[in-house]
């Protein structure tokens, strides 16, 4: 149904240029103005068309990610559940000592098959979280399924996941290349969590917005220059 609404308001809007082109300028100014007045009509016209297409483009990309996102929270991906057990009762068996008993377990996480299972569910949360921030599932969606997870377990793991970062750092075979941030273990579940509790401020989506929106102008130049030519 949206899709036919689409077609024909776009349909409309063309019906509209045409009327405004060539019934509407001819009837309602002057021969001399007829430059002018074209020019406005290109700018109209290309302003909505610019905005149809975006429409049409970030619908179609948001069913996509809804769909994606549906798809890996139905197979049950990052969902936390008797995995965690062991760590909870590690920590509470060590409750005095909580960060030191976390960056135990990530220097001999291979150790405890009891940490096989967690990992597996950590790999899965920073995959979601990854696919977030690179346009392949759902925001909303990852909040409304998976936030509290991603909000736990990064505030109750924290040591352990920085611990797991320095060793890797010091494991690097290639030292001399400077490691990305995004290569780092559960780089994005901490980016996810700033999202989610706020403390990230900075919106990235924003700015590419305002560069899209910039560049799509650049069709509609001519048509500006033409009408300060005619005005000044």
């Amino acid at each position: 149904m949206k899709k036919i609404l689409m077609i024909n308001a776009s349909f409309l809007a063309g019906v509209l240029i045409c009327l405004l082109v060539y019934v509407g300028i001819p009837t309602l100014t002057k021969t001399e103005n007829f430059p002018l007045a074209s020019a406005l009509a290109i700018i109209v016209s290309a302003t909505i068309a610019l905005f149809s297409a975006f429409f049409t483009i970030n619908n179609t990309n948001k069913r996509t990610r809804e769909k994606n996102t549906i798809d890996v929270i139905g197979q049950g991906k990052g969902q936390i559940g008797s995995e965690y057990l062991f760590i909870k009762n590690f920590l509470e068996t060590n409750s005095q000592q909580e960060k030191e008993a976390l960056e135990f377990l990530a220097e001999n996480n291979i150790k405890f098959k009891e940490m096989h299972p967690i990992l597996d569910k950590l790999n899965e949360l920073e995959h979601l979280c990854e696919g977030l921030f690179k346009g392949f599932y759902d925001k909303e969606i990852i909040r409304n399924t998976r936030g509290t997870a991603i909000i736990r377990v990064w505030e109750r793991l924290e040591p352990y996941m920085l611990e797991r970062r320095k060793i890797q750092s010091k494991t690097t075979i290639h030292q001399s290349f400077t490691q990305k941030p995004e290569t780092e273990p559960f780089y994005w579940l901490e980016a996810t969590y700033k999202l989610f509790t706020g403390k990230d401020q900075k919106d990235n989506e924003l700015k590419v917005l305002l560069w899209a929106n910039f560049l799509l102008l650049l069709p509609c130049l001519p048509a500006i220059i033409a009408i300060f030519q005619l005005v000044y």
